[in-house]
């Protein structure tokens, strides 16, 4: 398809109405050599999850800024020492972790690796969170084997109630509410104390395109259109617990689970956010950087250090 570029890494929201040519202006896609070659068509954003039981009983609240996040953590280890506060999924089998459950952090306040179709991780607010989860390892408040915990292993955990706060995708509401063995709840990803800004929301997504070999290219865009819609998007926004595309469409609240309600409104108040679009072989990309910050977690390299290091292997990837 022959659409139009976006701004690298960061949704539109547009209120348009959708079909021809407003479809592809207001609707975010993904782009590849200077074209956007799928649609996103429901979208599954990264919020926090919080056991509200362990918490009540540490007497916190869920945390909406690092040091209350920080202080909660700690409340929670002094309550209960077999609980871990956070699960921190760093496995370089599969380093997506690193995008969800790290950048996510530093994305919620507006921070931001780009430099036009490159990047520059010499940043210091990425340093600074760096720095910020070595501090809560150093204190024991993420659980152990974290270079080793896939994204499942971090699900299990809060959902057994080992741990007692994870960042996850909005789909594993109903996955851990099916589980029914803890309380939970959900909240926006903290963001650094004094931030005022739209917090950048992390998300994944459903998308669709048409191949350049197909027969029936407007048969096909017809069907994209129809996805696109706004009843028929929100109606798959709400079977797939998921969020839409289209800015019109709005899932069927009375069907989704409470904390599904409440992500969703935190969807809302933020801008979507995923550096990595329009950046080539990003899962190497990531798992380059999952190794430094593995080494800053455990000591090994201060924060500056390992941003440097991967910045080196990333201009060699990205050809910078």
């Amino acid at each position: 398809m022959g659409l139009r570029p976006h701004q690298a890494g960061r949704a539109r929201r547009s209120r348009r109405g959708v079909g021809g040519s407003d479809l592809i202006d207001s609707i975010e896609g993904v782009e590849v050599d200077g074209g956007t070659r799928m649609l996103n068509v429901v979208y599954a954003t990264y919020v926090l999850f919080a056991n509200t039981d362990i918490l009540d009983a540490a007497g916190v609240e869920v945390p909406t800024t690092w040091d209350e996040f920080a202080e909660a953590a700690r409340a929670v280890k002094a309550s209960n020492p077999d609980v871990s506060p956070l699960a921190l999924p760093l496995s370089l089998e599969s380093p997506v972790g690193i995008k969800n459950d790290v950048l996510s952090w530093y994305w919620a306040s507006e921070g931001s690796f780009r430099d036009g179709d490159g990047a520059d991780l010499e940043d210091d607010d990425l340093a600074e969170l760096l720095d910020y989860f070595a501090g809560l390892n150093e204190e024991g408040l993420i659980a152990p084997g974290l270079a080793n915990m896939l994204e499942q292993d971090k699900v299990e955990s809060f959902a057994s109630g080992q741990t007692a706060m994870i960042v996850s995708a909005t789909p594993h509401v109903n996955v851990i509410g099916e589980r029914d063995q803890v309380n939970f709840t959900v909240g926006a990803i903290p963001t650094k104390d004094g931030f005022s800004g739209t917090p950048g929301a992390t998300y994944a997504s459903w998308g669709i395109g048409i191949a350049d070999s197909s027969d029936h290219k407007e048969e096909a865009w017809k069907f994209v259109e129809f996805l696109l819609g706004a009843e028929q998007n929100g109606a798959l926004a709400t079977a797939a617990n998921m969020f839409p595309a289209n800015g019109d469409a709005s899932p069927d609240e009375s069907a989704m689970a409470e904390n599904s309600v409440k992500a969703f409104e935190i969807w809302k108040q933020g801008a979507p956010v995923d550096e990595f679009l329009g950046l080539p072989a990003a899962e190497q990309l990531q798992r380059t950087l999952i190794e430094q910050v593995q080494q800053v977690l455990a000591g090994d390299e201060d924060a500056t250090t390992g941003l440097s290091n991967a910045q080196v292997e990333w201009d060699d990837i990205i050809g910078g």
